[in-house]
């Protein structure tokens, strides 16, 4: 039987992969979405129910048609052949680029066959399967293969070993970074590639902190929802910014815009760090390296923040809980001074 890849095409809840998105919020002060919430504009979940039980019946439809053998009559390549010596997509999809728009990737993939919200084509590679997924800005959000457990030792013989305790490799000169979760009760591997920036490169000497040059603080909303594309025009009082995911989380980092009389007046910057002491300590020494060397101080509820000073700027970041992520993480207030 040939091998066959199914690419999941359905929009997910995934995030932009760079700060290229704003979802505007209702209300001055709005409480953090717990991670699975129902955004602004997104069907409610007896609607998404009905949808995933429909996707799922056409994903067994679909990989359980009969398929004519490959002309060699061989069942794939091995996977060592194809993984190459650095992280990030390979096989069919090596040719897959960070932030590419669904067109872009149907366009970089000739051999595949549309079926609805389905793509299917040959992976040429042994006991692979894949899925992909797309932000609501019609971007690549996350490529996940699902590999049998007993190829762990290839993945390590080809990229090195991953990340002491986070299991996650990175190719910064690409931009992937391939996080490994092994499931030992069925014997399989899920290898989640997805694209990433450095914490560092995040933020920076900015007016804001950031590496953007350009001020988010003190703008117009309407100015800031110009340069970077509306997920959701629903309201406008407050509006989130979603950033890349990092090396430090492999969620998206946040940035939440304080807005009062359609002006930008405050910002949080939220950066998760997947509970990890090492990633919490790797998160601060970033922020340490771009802004400088932090003073501890104690607000006046005696909490414990790190404060800088940066042009006109006051920054304060707290270690506390990101409920939208649904891990720990780094909260910096980014205020006038």
């Amino acid at each position: 039987m040939r091998v066959m890849l199914l690419l999941l095409l359905a929009a997910c809840d995934a995030h932009p992969s760079r700060l290229d998105a704003i979802v505007v919020t209702h209300g001055p002060d709005p409480t953090p979405r717990p991670r699975g919430a129902r955004p602004i504009g997104e069907p409610r979940a007896e609607k998404r129910d009905e949808r995933d039980r429909d996707l799922d019946r056409r994903l067994r439809e679909v990989a359980s048609r009969d398929m004519p053998d490959d002309d060699t009559g061989s069942g794939g390549v091995p996977l060592a052949s194809v993984l190459g010596s650095t992280p990030g997509p390979f096989g069919p999809l090596a040719a897959i680029k960070p932030g590419m728009t669904r067109t872009e990737l149907l366009a970089a993939l000739p051999t595949a066959q549309r079926d609805g919200e389905l793509i299917w084509l040959p992976t040429g590679i042994d006991g692979i399967a894949v899925e992909l997924s797309f932000n609501r800005t019609e971007r690549l959000a996350e490529i996940v293969y699902h590999v049998p457990l007993a190829a762990r030792p290839l993945l390590v013989g080809a990229w090195g070993p991953p990340a002491h305790e986070t299991n996650v490799w990175f190719d910064p000169t690409r931009g992937w970074r391939a996080r490994l979760g092994e499931d030992p009760v069925n014997g399989k591997i899920e290898l989640a590639i997805a694209a990433y920036r450095p914490f560092a490169d995040v933020i920076g000497r900015g007016p804001d902190g950031l590496a953007d040059p350009a001020p988010i603080l003190g703008a117009k909303v309407a100015d800031v929802a110009r340069r970077f594309p509306l997920l959701d025009e629903a309201g406008p009082e407050d509006a989130e910014l979603l950033l890349s995911a990092t090396d430090v989380c492999a969620e998206p980092t946040r940035l939440v815009a304080r807005t009062a009389d359609g002006v930008v007046t405050g910002l949080e910057l939220h950066q998760c760090y997947d509970g990890w002491d090492v990633q919490r300590r790797a998160a601060l020494a970033a922020m340490e390296q771009r802004w400088g060397r932090a003073t501890p101080t104690r607000t006046a509820d005696d909490r414990l923040v790190f404060a800088w000073t940066l042009g006109t700027r006051r920054l304060e970041a707290e270690d506390t809980h990101d409920a939208h992520a649904g891990t720990a993480a780094w909260k910096v207030a980014i205020k006038p001074r």
